[in-house]
């Protein structure tokens, strides 16, 4: 079920070197080093990231460094503009970014008109990984 308020995404590519470090958790070096592995081998075949435009990864923060420390240019994203996050995270979430991608999932619509599910996703990316 989709939330009261919700924000739009847009499929655009990005340079990962903006965002590395822009982080809401940390990351895990084996899971950044095994995707240079890959990424080096095959290239860049991840699903696209999920940014705040200019300010944060909502998710992807493994995808972004280690696209990063490959030496990609570009890599696919979804990006949500920052006003608009902003607007939802103070009326859905009383100003207090989520903890968890999972309680934003209802309130991302992407540019199909679905909304984002970050499960899905990572099904994806352990798919690519075997």
């Amino acid at each position: 079920m989709m939330g009261d308020t919700t924000v739009q995404t847009r499929l655009i590519s990005i340079d990962p070197q903006r965002y590395r470090g822009c982080w809401l958790h940390g990351i895990r070096e084996p899971v950044v080093d095994g995707m240079v592995e890959i990424i080096e081998a095959d290239g860049y075949r991840f699903p696209p990231a999920l940014v705040v435009e200019d300010e944060c990864i909502l998710d992807g923060h493994h995808r972004i460094e280690s696209a990063g420390r490959a030496g990609v240019d570009e890599i696919p994203a979804f990006v949500i503009d920052a006003d608009d996050f902003k607007t939802l995270v103070d009326q859905e979430f009383g100003g207090d970014v989520p903890d968890r991608l999972a309680d934003l999932d209802d309130y991302i619509v992407m540019p199909d008109g679905n909304v984002y599910d970050e499960r899905a996703k990572k099904k994806s990316i352990e798919e690519k990984k075997s």
